[in-house]
């Protein structure tokens, strides 16, 4: 006996129960982010940079963003709302005019 829309469930139980799995093993192995030095190397970037973070980032957590920006000298910040890891996908217009923003000094 089929019941109607069964598969389809199915189906999204599986892709709902995927995407958990590979949050999860990112999280494992990026979380705590290893800094690896980055944090002693930062200041050799000597030309201006903007960095972009989403607000929802579900992979590293916003308060990066700042941390990123200020050991770039005469760095600046861009914080997304209702944005997640993937800018130019979750916001892509409001990642774009951030960094038009930035390029064109306005």
């Amino acid at each position: 006996m089929r019941v109607p829309g069964r598969r389809a469930r199915c189906d999204a139980g599986r892709v709902g129960a995927q995407s958990a799995w590979n949050i999860g093993c990112t999280t494992k192995f990026a979380w705590p982010i290893a800094d690896h030095g980055l944090g002693r190397r930062l200041h050799r970037i000597q030309v201006p940079a903007l960095v972009v973070w989403g607000r929802q980032d579900a992979l590293i957590p916003v308060a990066y963003a700042q941390e990123f920006s200020s050991g770039i000298a005469g760095s600046q910040a861009e914080v997304i709302d209702d944005c997640g890891h993937a800018l130019q996908v979750d916001q892509p217009e409001r990642t774009w005019t951030a960094i038009s923003k930035f390029l064109t000094g306005h």
